[in-house]
Formats: structure tokens, sequence, C-alpha cells
């Protein structure tokens, strides 16, 4: 049994480091669009596991407003 690999998309065929920028600007609006993008392909998924892509993820929606501990 042979495995068929699909053919890479147009993204996919880019540059690993425009990969990575691609993401990165995607992170900063997305979490879980970087999300879907590593686990549709491992090829993305590798673009996406750099530094720059983590220092732009956008990490607000998961912050805890400071005041909100202080109420019951």
């Amino acid at each position: 049994m042979s495995i068929q690999r699909r053919p890479l998309s147009r993204l996919e065929s880019l540059p690993q480091e425009l990969q990575t920028e691609i993401i990165s600007r995607v992170a900063k609006s997305s979490r879980r669009d970087v999300r879907n993008l590593m686990e549709a392909s491992p090829r993305m998924a590798k673009a996406a596991a750099q530094p720059p892509v983590y220092k732009n993820i956008n990490l607000r929606p998961l912050t805890v407003h400071p005041r909100a501990s202080l109420t019951k």
C-alpha cells in the first residue's frame, strides 16, 4: 500500500521564512487560526513553531483582568 501525497498549497510552497512571517501576522489576531494551521499541515506546523510566531501570538483573551480577582 503506497501513501499518496497531496500537492503543496501555494502557502506551503513558500520559503519557511515567509511562511513564518505570514503566520506571525495571523497570530496577532487569532490563536485559533494558528492552531488549526498547525493541525492541518506538518510543514506549516514547523513554520509556526518559530520564535517570531510566539512573540506575536495574541494572548489578550487569556489574560485575567486584575480587578476581577478582587471581587467575590
